[in-house]
This record gives C-alpha cells, sequence and structure tokens, in this order.
C-alpha cells in the first residue's frame, strides 16, 4: 500500500519547528542552591526526598538531616522542586544569581493525595497531576517487591487498580494471563493494553508460543523482571490516552525502571527461596460395578445408571472408585529462587542504576521449570543544564519448560482426570506419568530492549523531548518426543521434532516540544506538538516432522519434514497537537489532536483524526470551597477522547497462496485466494467519556477518586462469511460492529490510623462494567448478520455481552417409571437458546490492608473478590460424556442433577455445567520485619528487612470446579473453559533484604 510517510514527515517537523522557533542557548554563569527539608507536622528532618532544578534532571537528595546541595545551577528564574512519596510536592520559584548559592528550604506536608505530583504523558514530558482531565492510577512498584509476593509482571498488575482485570489461565510456572481495562470492545481484534517501557513500546504477546501444549501459554509482559522497576501507570482508555493514537484503545500499561540518584552509591542485594505446592482436591473416577460381567467385558466397570435402566446390567457391586492423581501423584513440591543486587547513585551532572537478577523455579511438574536472568543499565546525564541524556537497557534470558494439560491427551490432567478402571495402568487412561514425562517443550527467549532519551530546554519556557528506542526478542520454540517413548499412537511412538525460530522486533521513535507560558497573572498556557513513529515486524519459520531417528534431538534427524515461513509488517506515523489552558491554577481545560496513518489501512482509506476534550476544576482551591477537617481537597474532571484499533497487518491485502495440483500427470503449482481482502477497511473507533472526582480527606491523609466510564467501539471488525458462488474465500472483515462498555471505578487509599506504636494503611478498589454488542451489523443483501457462535455455548449475540454463553435449557424432567433414574426420553429442553451469562467479570473488589507496629512490623494483605461472571466446567462435563462421574453412576445422584447430566451427554446442551464463578481469594500475605539500624551495621550496611509471603491461600466460591480462574484457552480473546486446566498452585517464601 502506498503512503506519502515522507511528507507526513516534514508536516510534523513544520509542527514542531512553530513551537521551537529561533530559540538558542546562551552562555551563563553557574550558581548554587542549598536547604533543608522538613515535615511540616513535626518539622523533623526528612531523608532521601528528591530536589530537582527546572524540571530536569539536576538535583539532590536529602541527607539524613534533610539537607541537600545542588552545583552548577544556571543563572536566572528558575523552579525548585522536593517531591517525596507519601507527601505533597512542593515547588518555589527562585532568582539564581550568576555566582553564589541561593537558600530554599520545604516543609512538606503529608499526603495520600498530591495533585501537584507529575505524570508523565504520551508525549513522554511530564504534566502536574491536577491538570490532567482523567483518572490515571500509578502503582509504586519500587515499595511493593520487597514486601510482597511478586513473582511477575502478572502478580504486579493483578488487584493494583480499579478496572484493571487480570484473569490467569493455569497454575503453570511461566504461564500467562489475559488483561482486561474496561473490558472487551473488539470482537476481532487484541483486547490486551499496549506496554510501554521508558517511553518504548514492546511487544505484549498475550499468547506466546507456537506449540500446541494447552493453555499454559506464556505471555511476554512476564519477561519484564519486577525488581527493576520504579512504578508503573495505568491509563485506562480513549479519554486519557488519546495522544498514544491507534493500538492505544485499549489503555496503557506506561512503566518507568529505575533510576540512580545524586549521592554516593548505594548498594541493594536480596535473596528470596521458597516452596510451590499443590493442593487441588481432585474428584475420583467412578464406574459402576457389575461383578456379573466378564472380566472383559465393558460393562464390568462400564454399568452406567442409563444402562441399568435399559437392563444390560445391575450394579451388584455397587461403586468403583479410582484417583490417580491422588493416590499416584504426579505432581513435586516446587521450589522457587530468586538472587539480585543493585547499584544506583552518582554525581549532580550523572546518574547511574545498575543490576542483574536471577531467578530459578521448578514447577509443581518434573516438566515443568524456569529459569531467567536479567540485566538492566541505566544512566542519565546533564550534559549541560539546558541539555539530558538517557540511556535506558534492560535484557533478558530465560528457558521456559512446559507441561501438556488442558484439551490435551498427552497431559497429566487428562490421563488422571479421564482415567479408567485398569488397575495395572494404576488408574491412568492415555498415558502413564513416566511417559508424559518424556515429552520435552522448551521456549528459550533472548530479549534485548533498549532506549535513548534527550531532553532540551533551550527557554525557560520550552522544552523539548525525544526518545528512540529498540525491542528485540528472539524465541525459539521446540519439542521433541524420541521414537518408541510415548506410546499414545503411531505417530507418537514414531517420534517427533518442532523447531521454530522467531523474531519479533519493535522500533520507536518520538519527538515534542513544550511551551509553558503565563500569558497573564491568572491565564497559563501549556502547548505540546509531537511526532510518533512506531514499525513492528515478526518473523518466523515454522519447521518440524515426524519418524524420528533414534539418538538424535533434531531436524537432522526427521525422516517426514514441514516447513513454512512467516513474514508480517506494520507502520504507523501521527502527527499530535495538545494545547492545556489554565485559569488561576485551579481551573485547566484540554484540547488536542492526533491524526495518524498506518500500513495496515486499507488502500482507500487515508489517514485519521482522533480529538479529545478534557477540564479539570480544583474545587478546593476555590475561596467559597468550606474548610473542614474532614474534607481537605477536591477535583472535578471530565475528559472525552477517541482512539482506535488498527486491523490485522494482512486483514486489508489481498493474496494467494500456493497449492500443488496435478495436471497432466504432472505436479504443478497453483494459487487460490489465501485472503480477500477489503481496500476499503479502516480502523476501530473507540470514543470514551469520562466523568469523576478526587477527594482528599483529613489533610489529605486518605485520598478518594471515582470514575465514570462510558466507551463506545464503532466499526468494530466483522468477518462476513461470503456465498460460495463467488468462489473466494469464506469470510472477508468489514467494519461493521458496535460495542459498549460502561461502568465505574472508585479507590480508597491512604493512612486509616497513626498512633506512636501503630499503623494503619488501607487500599481499596471498586469497579463495575456492563459489557454489550450493540450492533453486529448487516450482509451485503441488508440482513441482520446472525449470532457468531463458537467455543464451548459461547456466543457474540447483538444486545448481550461479548463472548457470553448459551444453553438450550431444561423446561421440565420427570422420572416417569419411579426408578430413580432420569433418561433422555424423560428430559424437555426448551428448543431455543437462552442467555447463561458473561465469561469476564462485571464487578470487583480488592482490598489491602497494611499494619506497622512499632515500625518494625508489617503485615499486609491483599484480598481479590470478582463476581457476575461464569464458567464452563468442561472437565466435570467431558468426564460425564466418559461415563466416569456421579451423574452418570451414583444412584444416590438427585434427580435434578441426574437430568442435568442428561441433558449433557446426550441432548447436547451443557445445563448445569456452565457455572456461577464468584470468588474471593486470599491474594497475597505478608509479613515484614524491618531490622533495627545495629543489626544493619554489624553486617556493615544500612537496612535490613526479612519477609515472609504466600500467595494464592485460599479461595471461596461455589464453583465445583477445580478453580474458578482457570480456562483452558489459555490467553484467547473470549474462548474460555475449565478443562484438564491446573489451578493455581500456593507459594510461600522468605525473603531477606539488604542495603549498604
Amino acid at each position: 500500500m502506498q503512503r506519502d510517510v515522507r511528507r507526513r514527515m516534514r508536516e510534523g517537523a513544520v509542527l514542531l519547528a512553530l513551537l521551537v522557533g529561533a530559540a538558542g542557548t546562551a552562555a551563563a554563569q553557574r550558581a548554587g542552591v542549598r536547604g533543608t527539608v522538613r515535615d511540616a507536622e513535626d518539622h523533623h528532618p526528612l531523608a532521601q526526598v528528591q530536589v530537582t532544578v527546572g524540571g530536569g534532571t539536576i538535583g539532590a537528595l536529602t541527607d539524613a538531616q534533610g539537607v541537600y546541595h545542588i552545583n552548577n545551577v544556571l543563572a536566572g528564574q528558575v523552579e525548585v522542586r522536593a517531591r517525596m512519596i507519601g507527601y505533597r510536592v512542593v515547588a518555589k520559584v527562585v532568582a539564581i544569581p550568576s555566582q553564589g548559592d541561593v537558600e530554599v528550604n520545604f516543609d512538606l506536608a503529608p499526603s495520600a493525595l498530591s495533585l501537584d505530583e507529575y505524570v508523565v504523558t504520551a508525549s513522554g514530558q511530564e504534566q502536574s497531576a491536577r491538570e490532567v482531565p482523567s483518572a490515571n492510577t500509578t502503582v509504586n512498584l519500587a515499595d511493593l517487591v520487597d514486601n510482597m509476593p511478586i513473582k511477575n509482571m502478572t502478580d504486579a498488575l493483578t488487584t493494583r487498580a480499579a478496572g484493571v482485570t487480570v484473569m490467569s489461565s493455569s497454575g503453570t510456572t511461566g504461564a500467562g494471563a489475559r488483561i482486561r481495562i474496561r473490558g472487551a470492545g473488539s470482537l476481532s481484534l487484541s483486547n490486551e493494553p499496549v506496554v510501554y517501557i521508558d517511553g518504548v513500546r514492546v511487544e505484549n504477546g498475550a499468547s506466546s508460543n507456537s506449540i500446541g501444549v494447552g493453555g499454559q501459554v506464556p505471555s511476554r509482559i512476564n519477561d519484564l523482571n519486577p525488581e527493576e522497576i520504579e512504578s508503573y501507570q495505568v491509563i485506562r482508555g480513549p479519554a486519557a490516552a488519546a495522544l498514544y493514537g491507534t493500538d492505544a484503545a485499549n489503555g496503557i500499561i506506561n512503566i518507568r525502571t529505575r533510576r540512580g540518584r545524586s549521592g554516593p552509591a548505594v548498594w541493594r542485594a536480596y535473596a528470596e527461596g521458597g516452596n510451590l505446592s499443590e493442593n487441588t482436591a481432585w474428584p475420583d473416577n467412578i464406574f459402576g460395578f457389575d461383578t456379573t460381567k466378564a472380566a472383559t467385558s465393558a460393562l464390568r466397570y462400564g454399568c452406567t445408571l442409563s444402562r441399568q435402566s435399559l437392563g444390560q446390567c445391575t450394579q451388584n457391586g455397587g461403586l468403583f472408585h479410582m484417583n490417580p492423581l491422588t493416590n499416584d501423584r504426579p505432581f513435586r513440591d516446587g521450589n522457587h529462587t530468586q538472587l539480585g543486587a543493585s547499584i544506583s547513585g552518582g554525581s549532580e551532572r550523572i546518574t547511574y542504576f545498575f543490576s542483574g537478577d536471577v531467578t530459578r523455579e521448578n514447577g509443581i511438574y518434573v516438566t515443568n521449570s524456569l529459569s531467567r536472568s536479567s540485566m538492566r543499565a541505566n544512566v542519565t546525564a546533564a550534559i549541560n543544564p539546558r541539555f539530558d541524556l538517557g540511556v535506558q537497557s534492560g535484557y533478558t534470558n530465560s528457558r521456559l519448560r512446559l507441561p501438556d494439560n488442558d484439551n490435551n491427551a498427552l497431559g497429566y490432567l487428562g490421563s488422571g482426570l479421564l482415567g479408567n478402571a485398569d488397575t495395572t495402568r494404576r488408574g491412568w487412561g492415555f498415558l502413564l506419568p513416566e511417559q508424559v514425562n518424556l515429552i520435552n517443550t522448551l521456549q528459550d527467549v533472548d530479549r534485548f530492549t533498549s532506549g535513548v532519551t534527550a531532553d532540551y530546554r533551550p527557554l525557560s519556557w520550552l522544552t523539548m523531548h525525544g526518545v528512540a528506542g529498540i525491542d528485540r526478542t528472539s524465541r525459539f520454540d521446540t519439542r521433541t518426543i524420541e521414537p518408541n517413548q510415548v506410546p499414545f499412537n503411531q505417530t507418537s511412538l514414531d517420534g517427533s521434532r518442532v523447531a521454530d525460530p522467531i523474531q519479533i522486533w519493535n522500533w520507536n521513535a518520538k519527538a515534542s516540544a513544550q511551551a509553558r507560558l503565563r500569558l497573564t497573572p491568572t491565564l497559563t498556557s501549556q502547548t505540546t506538538a509531537g511526532l510518533d513513529f512506531f514499525h513492528s515486524r515478526f518473523s518466523s519459520i515454522f519447521a518440524s516432522g515426524r519418524k524420528l531417528a533414534a539418538g538424535t534431538s533434531s531436524l537432522a534427524g526427521i525422516g517426514i519434514p514441514t516447513v513454512s515461513e512467516d513474514l508480517t509488517e506494520s507502520r504507523t506515523f501521527g502527527v499530535y497537537m495538545e494545547e492545556v489552558v489554565g485559569w488561576r491554577d485551579r481551573v485547566y481545560l484540554t484540547g488536542s489532536l492526533r491524526r495518524d496513518d498506518n500500513s495496515a489501512f486499507g488502500r482507500n482509506f487515508n489517514a485519521v483524526t482522533y480529538p479529545k476534550l478534557g477540564v479539570s476544576w480544583v474545587l478546593s482551591d476555590e475561596s467559597f470551597f468550606p474548610r473542614t477537617r474532614v474534607l481537605s481537597t477536591v477535583r472535578l474532571r471530565s475528559a472525552y477522547g477517541v482512539l482506535g484499533l488498527a486491523p490485522g497487518a494482512t486483514d486489508a491485502l489481498l493474496f494467494f497462496n500456493p497449492v500443488a495440483v496435478t495436471a497432466d500427470n504432472t505436479d504443478q503449482v497453483a494459487f487460490q485466494v489465501g485472503n480477500l481482502g477489503n481496500p476499503n477497511l479502516k480502523p476501530e473507533r473507540v470514543q470514551e467519556l469520562e466523568l469523576g472526582f478526587d477527594a482528599g480527606f483529613f489533610r489529605d491523609r486518605m485520598n478518594v477518586v471515582f470514575t465514570y466510564y462510558n466507551k463506545t467501539s464503532h466499526d468494530a471488525l466483522i468477518s462476513r462469511v461470503l456465498a460460495p458462488s463467488l468462489g473466494v474465500s469464506s469470510a472477508q472483515f468489514f467494519n461493521l460492529g458496535q460495542v459498549n462498555n460502561k461502568g465505574f471505578e472508585f479507590e480508597l487509599s491512604g493512612r486509616a490510623l497513626d498512633r506512636h506504636a501503630v499503623a494503619l494503611d488501607l487500599g481499596v478498589s471498586l469497579w463495575h462494567n456492563t459489557n454489550n454488542l450493540v450492533d453486529i451489523g448487516h450482509d451485503p443483501l441488508g440482513n441482520p448478520i446472525p449470532s457468531i457462535v463458537f467455543g464451548n455455548s459461547q456466543q457474540h449475540r447483538q444486545g448481550f455481552p461479548l463472548g457470553s454463553y448459551w444453553v438450550r435449557p431444561i423446561t421440565a424432567f420427570n422420572d416417569a417409571n419411579a426408578d430413580g433414574i432420569i433418561t433422555s426420553g424423560e428430559v424437555t429442553l426448551d428448543t431455543a437458546f437462552h442467555y447463561v451469562g458473561p465469561v469476564f467479570p462485571t464487578h470487583g473488589i480488592g482490598f489491602t490492608p497494611t499494619l506497622t507496629l512499632f515500625s518494625r512490623v508489617r503485615l499486609s494483605a491483599t484480598i481479590d473478590h470478582r463476581a457476575g461472571h461464569y464458567l464452563y466446567n468442561f472437565t466435570a462435563d467431558f468426564r460425564c460424556r466418559q461415563n466416569i462421574c456421579p451423574e452418570m453412576n451414583d444412584p444416590a445422584t438427585p434427580l435434578a442433577r441426574q437430568a442435568q447430566a442428561v441433558s449433557d451427554v446426550f441432548l447436547g446442551q451443557p445445563n448445569g455445567y456452565i457455572e456461577k464463578a464468584d470468588f474471593t481469594k486470599l491474594r497475597e500475605l505478608s509479613l515484614t520485619y524491618l531490622a533495627p539500624a545495629s543489626w544493619a551495621r554489624m553486617v556493615k550496611g544500612s537496612a535490613v528487612s526479612f519477609t515472609l509471603a504466600g500467595r494464592n491461600l485460599h479461595t471461596w466460591t461455589s464453583y465445583t470446579g477445580v478453580d474458578p480462574e482457570v480456562n483452558q484457552n489459555g490467553q484467547a480473546n473470549f474462548s474460555t473453559a475449565d478443562f484438564l486446566t491446573q489451578p493455581p498452585v500456593k507459594y510461600w517464601t522468605f525473603r531477606v533484604n539488604y542495603t549498604f
């Protein structure tokens, strides 16, 4: 597709030049700033407060006496800012002379709500939180990893921000998770958020594996090491993320890695170890036992209730129970070990942070383990008072071994939960555990992410920012089954090998200029303009074969090979401008426009424009606001924004696939339509309205954030079925659908109790989401497109949540012959399908209390409640289809439950097996002891702490399956079922943190 990218880049450059003008640098003399920072209430000095000059990297940290000193400050009017977590940010504008020092002292007030805190915007520049018209949540991860059981980014995101739902698919080590922010809005495209690290957009494949092992596949977000991350910011939707452009409609997770601070070098080391345990109450395999049948008869251990009702057998031997998962456990006690160290520090001109980490985890199966090493190097330099340059780089190397499970006959759970009564095979079905152990599936990953950032301040009112970066993931997926080792079928006995090298590249570049001016004593202006370019490339070779020669473990020993290659690329170029007008430093109006062009758009569709409008009013700064001891701060805000989701890289393209044909008794190459394409294809367009307020209570010690949102996706991509008479592919993408998500989010945080010996911090998040497929579109003749049916009783049906469950319910059942057994002729089903419920939670509550005693002992917990959704217990369903469940064998089973089993097994409708999946989980529990300084000095350090922590400790639920969180389809967009899936495992770890 032809795109005049160079023309658009020239237009963007002109836009930036309008702001830059003829600004330049001028030589000047330099002076210094010194002072003291104290607590505003009891006036004790505050250590480790970050004091910066001019919004740049020139700055210093206060020492134990609260004193700081900054040299080499450019003469003129500058802003000196002091910030510390848990306190209000304070900024002062002072005049710096050509020589000598200026004393600037600060008194910081404790605060859970700081509207003067700075957040990072889409341009990469900082903006005061009071100016931002939408709700963004920032999580200080550096404070959590030392004290909470956080093993990966999935753990770090779970229950930290209202409206962010993290759904783990499995308890397998290395498995990923689905992440939804304010619901799912697309039927055909990914609903995962976009992830940035230090301004560089990175790969975030939710299901990143080419070999079918079941649903427990990795997510690339878990390549990131939480130990290296300082904080992350959740930007929830178009109202907040409009300037991020195409693909950002699902929200943004903006990660900032750790930085150094000027001062002496600080070493941080940690060691962590613990165990993983499997504690599931696995169900018995039940068989009706007829002792009169021959040992070779299928009815000897197969006398079901239905067969008994037909007179084919009698259960004179009662019921026979087998449970190989309990009696012949394939599980082991797993273990987790993590070691890491970092050093940070620097001078007033250059700061650094270097870290290394090694993680080893053996899962609960012999075939499940993770070995990962990671390194990070961040260096920031103040080249001169006007120019800062930073380089942030991270490297990860990992090897993951994955077991087979889920919808998989080669897995432990498949053979155990679908086992038989054969005692010679210990009750196992398809394979014995020792045979499963011989399947070797690996994923090796080398990942490098690096970015260069530059900040240039040619004038006191003008700041320019640029970032360029790369994210490269080299992935090698392999699977080896040696010959004559796995006796499942002839193919497995022949042996096989899969070796798939995959390269994923992401390139990023953006530049912006921001002008901040005070137009009048009451009126301010902040103008930002920028350019943004993103290029992604996915290349792969899929190579496999069977009939593996004995003694070999590579493709060189394959007798029957298969190979294919794939390459997809996409590019996005955008320009944007934003204006923020402030009145009396309390009312802020925001307006912005972004225009994007993307290589995935149809050739007949031009670039797309995304607008944004917003208002923020700090009501408590008004003279008429009532001053009370309870309510201290109130801000009202509203925002409206539009964003998009680009089609898949090849969705709009017409292309052909080669096929082998026979003509004139010879093999020849022909071509058939691989994709019909659509030259008019355009991005899904998502608009969102957001209303809310922020409030501080008790001198801002407690903070409340409330947001209502209404988000609608227009032009949703629908795969429309075409008439076979056209002689082309059976379906074609069109922009037809409309999806709505609306709901609210509530967050409360702060210190509820503060006494000399006792402190209680609370974190509460409450959210609700309603999802609705408003319109599914029409076919070329104007007829409504029928519901899209997929998976296990799931549908996209107009007027209901996406992917919801549907069945034909039981209208009546009757034990007509009074034999205590329900048969298929005694059950009546409705002729129409009825709605059961959604697959995703509709509301949830997160509760995180932290109790601190004597400033030494800290007890923390995280309780996670989710509700409103359903889960298809396909494990129980399929066990009944194999005649090994109680409903099919036990005459004591209630008639209603028998009727549900009959409806499922004989009539094909899983009534009773799609269950409410509400749950409350004790997600995290930790106990930390902060050792006295004298202990640290004994080991030549400055601080030592010890933490005992647990994860997934208990679940309260009425769901009858193994766990209400699992999904056999891993991170699939909507397909959801519990089928032979490993539930979450319990972690206990002990950690030592040492600083010197």
